[in-house]
């Protein structure tokens, strides 16, 4: 779980941190993250050796939603410390297995490429291999019919995750 000090009420989320390998393109790290999608940021010595994590809801929810949360969370990229404890949060439910996050990632990569004029064509070339996934659960700061996490900062309405228990 990520770790939140804050005593507002939340709701955990939960996430698989998948390590994959990619047949034809490489992402092993930040830095060729940031690279693939062009980001605006200095590759720096340090995202070179920091391994790249794809971060995939653990739950569903309608496709275009689910595309912004695997965008927005990888983007992010938590780097610190994970709690071992999910204590009071109330969690909601797992309902994406790991083998069907990995399916969605091919998806994801042609909509997070900088040049996709490059990656599209290649897409039915391209090999994903899990390599690990770990379930993280993050916690969302409940704020009316919302779900907060505000060090992304990134939103979700209530009535998506219900709609997503119905799919």
């Amino acid at each position: 779980m990520l770790p939140d000090p804050s005593k507002e009420k939340q709701v955990g989320l939960p996430f698989w941190r998948i390590r994959i390998s990619v047949k034809g393109i490489a992402l092993d790290t930040v830095a060729d993250y940031a690279r693939f999608c062009n980001l605006p940021r200095a590759v720096t010595a340090a995202m070179e050796e920091e391994p790249f994590h794809f971060w995939v809801p653990a739950f569903k929810v309608h496709a275009a939603l689910f595309l912004r949360l695997i965008r927005r969370m990888t983007l992010f990229q938590w780097q610190g410390g994970l709690a071992r404890r999910i204590g009071s949060l109330g969690c909601h439910p797992v309902t994406l297995p790991a083998e069907g996050a990995v399916e969605s990632l091919t998806t994801a990569l042609a909509d997070m490429a900088a040049d996709k004029r490059t990656v599209l064509p290649k897409l039915s070339e391209i090999g994903i291999a899990m390599e690990e996934a770990m379930l993280v659960y993050v916690p969302f700061r409940a704020r009316g019919g919302e779900l907060i996490q505000p060090l992304i900062p990134l939103g979700i309405q209530r009535k998506a995750l219900q709609y997503g228990l119905n799919i």
